[in-house]
């Protein structure tokens, strides 16, 4: 059973000067397993009473700027998501009795600050960002337990700027950077710290009104952050979460060459690129008498890949493709489910779309299709390839007007229109620690109505 609500506002209180609020609220509650995706651990397959809520305000100041002052948006937010759950099982699970009501809390606060200014003909966009969370558990059994607290905090100051400039009439650079300070009291009363920048510059060169190449680089750090909350006062068996004494932030670095050409009727992209993420952050089990579960930076990441596409526009007909293909590798090893907070591997991906409009009638139609190639790949700790099985799933839809304008809307479609039985790469393969194939099959055949009124 799902409850939400969304209230949005706007004054003008004078002549360029607005302040926009906003509120959101959602009410979850069902029987759910608590891991799905953990299959063979302990407690991930018992169902659970679920009760998720969350509240989110907003609040902002806009000035446009008259020239002699520069536009800005000051925005300030709070959200607050609890979720719990019961153990309706009639054993203990992580820890909790048969009837016992735990979970996670989180808490953001922040604002942000975005000015721009002209010099001369260039528009510079500046800034600041802040932001502070506090993670909780919820009635946690395992408190003062190698000295956990059930609680961590975070926070994060940042100062921006970026500009793009025209130069020459076919050359655009558009760069930026951004310094932040990354603060971090953890569960276990140890304190981290850390700060740099992170710059980036895009360059594109307009050959032809249709035709551009552009190339682009970027290097970014990321800070020591808080955990999952789900590990604050839960593991699996006997383990306890913590963080290594030692850590390092992350910093990922990417690079990309693209081509563009839309002439209004034929278009097409491509890219290829290059990321490395440094002193990457993940969890390391150890077993023996005394088993423990430590995070820490376990090494590089490295994913190389490439994205095609076209399109083609014609009247009412509208028809778009695109292949795309990566090979993320930790320390050497093609990432398997085992690497679930970091991604996955998956077999090379064409996406197809058919659209064709039929105005006089009001009426839209079309077809999606997205088509994954069976993939083998060697994750960590496998002794042989392991393998994904490839599929193809196949959408439709239609989308009336009545009325000739948006106000009133109706849709109908089915996804999955041949009923494929498959499962998403995305979220299943060989995890070679467990020994076995991790996930569940993506829903079959799905017919789907709505109906959409605007005032």
């Amino acid at each position: 059973e799902q409850t939400s609500g969304l209230v949005k506002g706007n004054w003008r209180v004078a002549p360029l000067h607005q302040l926009p609020i906003g509120w959101l609220g959602l009410k979850d509650e069902g029987v759910r397993y608590p891991r799905p995706h953990m299959i063979g651990f302990p407690g991930s397959d018992v169902p659970m009473p679920q009760k998720l809520d969350q509240s989110t305000w907003n609040a902002a100041w806009r000035y446009d700027g008259d020239g002699r002052l520069p536009g800005f948006e000051l925005e300030a937010f709070y959200d607050d998501v609890k979720n719990e759950r019961t153990n309706g099982g009639a054993v203990p699970v992580f820890g909790k009795p048969p009837g016992y009501t735990f979970g996670e809390r989180l808490e953001t606060a922040g604002a942000n600050l975005l000015l721009q200014s002209m010099v001369g003909a260039t528009p510079i966009r500046y800034g600041l960002n802040y932001q502070d969370r506090k993670a909780s558990a919820i009635n946690p059994t395992r408190l003062g337990f190698e000295g956990n607290t059930g609680e961590e905090r975070a926070d994060v100051i940042g100062i921006f700027a970026e500009t793009s400039v025209t130069f020459g009439q076919i050359w655009t650079l558009e760069a930026g950077a951004r310094w932040d300070w990354y603060g971090y009291d953890d569960n276990h009363d140890q304190s981290y710290s850390s700060n740099g920048i992170s710059p980036n510059a895009n360059l594109t060169l307009q050959i032809t009104k249709p035709l551009a190449l552009w190339a682009g680089v970027s290097s970014t750090l990321r800070g020591v952050g808080p955990k999952e909350i789900f590990m604050l006062d839960n593991g699996p068996g006997p383990y306890i979460y913590r963080n290594a004494p030692d850590l390092d932030p992350e910093r990922a670095n990417n690079y990309e060459l693209g081509v563009l050409y839309d002439d209004g009727t034929w278009s097409f992209k491509g890219s290829i690129f290059r990321m490395t993420i440094d002193d990457y952050l993940a969890l390391v089990f150890t077993g023996g008498p005394t088993p423990s579960a430590t995070r820490t930076n376990v090494g590089e990441v490295k994913s190389n890949g490439f994205e095609i596409g076209g399109g083609y526009r014609h009247g009412p007909l509208r028809i778009d493709m695109s292949l795309a293909d990566a090979r993320p590798k930790l320390n050497g090893y093609d990432l398997g489910d085992g690497d679930f907070s970091l991604g996955t591997t998956i077999g090379l991906t064409l996406l197809a779309s058919v659209r064709y409009e039929i105005p006089q009638w009001n009426l839209v139609m079309g077809w999606n299709g997205r088509f994954v190639q069976d993939v083998e790949y060697n994750p960590a700790g496998a002794t042989e390839p392991a393998h994904k099985p490839g599929y193809g799933v196949n959408d439709i839809y239609l989308s009336w007007l009545p009325k000739g304008e948006d106000s009133l809307r109706l849709s109908i479609g089915v996804r999955n229109l041949f009923n494929q039985f498959y499962y998403d790469q995305a979220t299943y393969g060989y995890s070679a620690d467990r020994g076995m194939f991790l996930g569940h099959a993506d829903p079959g055949r799905n017919l789907w109505a709505n109906v959409a009124w605007r005032f």
